[in-house]
């Protein structure tokens, strides 16, 4: 039967342990029935928060949320400088851009118009000539191939499979009631067919309608209104030989 502790046992266990001498008994013990010395001033109030505690809580919620409003507005600050900043360089390069297009398209129209005249020099600037002066542009441009060592011919033949002579020879066509494969199968010898009908020099190269097939003339005004719209494309015109009577 195990023996219960007595005091001098306690006692004992003090002298033997000064530190136990410090320790307050907080808990009473229950078979002795003894009150808790715990002073009241120690115990937490469950549920209540101390007004001390509550406005010490509000100043640094107000503290977070001045901070976070400081943060806001200086980070939208900052994204609208740099909005303005890509912004300046964007205009700025469009300007760089505009004024190098313009450079570019001034020059072409120059070259252009130094080939025609050495065409009238060469006494060719009617029909014959403006297929050259075609596919010289195309190559100048980069419509097709600017390197290549190819004749007129091979020049119109590659023109012809761009998507704007595409869409225009089917235009053509459609317009003029004949069928595509007569009218593209002209295309292959289309300058030789041209270089039999020397006119000399012309005010601006004139297609005449009598001297070509109707195909022929598909082909042909295809290729000149296709021209027309690149930046120095030559007028041009169509017209019927007055018939002698």
């Amino acid at each position: 039967m195990c023996e219960q502790p007595s005091a001098s046992d306690g006692t004992r266990a003090t002298a033997q342990n000064p530190v136990l001498g410090r320790i307050p008994t907080l808990v009473g013990s229950p078979l002795s029935g003894v009150a808790s010395p715990i002073p009241s001033t120690f115990r937490p109030n469950v549920g209540l928060v101390s007004p001390h505690l509550q406005q010490m809580e509000a100043v640094w919620y107000q503290r977070y949320t001045d901070q976070v409003d400081k943060f806001q507005a200086q980070r939208f600050l900052r994204f609208k400088e740099v909005e303005s900043e890509w912004f300046q360089r964007y205009q700025s390069t469009a300007r760089e851009a505009s004024d190098q297009s313009v450079k570019i398209a001034n020059l072409i129209v120059t070259i252009l118009h130094e080939k025609a005249e050495s065409m009238r020099l060469e006494n060719k600037f009617n029909l014959r000539g403006a297929l050259e002066l075609i596919v010289y542009h195309a190559r100048l441009i980069k419509k097709i191939d600017r390197n290549s060592v190819h004749g007129i011919q091979h020049g119109i033949d590659e023109l012809a499979r761009t998507p704007a002579l595409v869409a225009a020879l089917q235009d053509q066509a459609s317009a003029c009631q004949l069928a595509l494969p007569d009218v593209t199968k002209r295309i292959g010898w289309i300058y030789d067919t041209v270089s039999k009908h020397d006119n000399g020099n012309e005010y601006v190269p004139t297609l005449w309608e009598d001297d070509y097939t109707r195909e022929e003339c598909a082909v042909l005004v295809a290729f000149l209104e296709v021209q027309r719209g690149w930046t120095g494309g030559f007028m041009w015109r169509k017209v019927k030989r007055m018939k002698q009577i």
